[in-house]
């Protein structure tokens, strides 16, 4: 139950993350007029803003039976 839980929780984490990428990357092509940045640019900023904002990780990994 406790990685079910762990799982959830991460994957929450991660689409909140989206959201914000989203968010980030509308606002630039909607306010930035005259800046001439390739569609490629403007989603690595984005994402890359959405990351720091993020902050750090809390990572988990979970031990898979016959990975050994």
């Amino acid at each position: 139950m406790d990685q079910t839980r762990k799982l959830v929780e991460q994957w929450n984490a991660d689409e909140a993350l989206w959201r914000r990428y989203e968010e980030i990357r509308q606002t630039f092509r909607l306010t930035a007029g005259g800046y001439f940045l390739t569609d490629d640019e403007i989603n690595e900023w984005a994402w890359l803003k959405a990351i720091e904002e993020r902050g750090p990780l809390d990572c988990t990994g979970f031990v898979l039976e016959g990975s050994w």
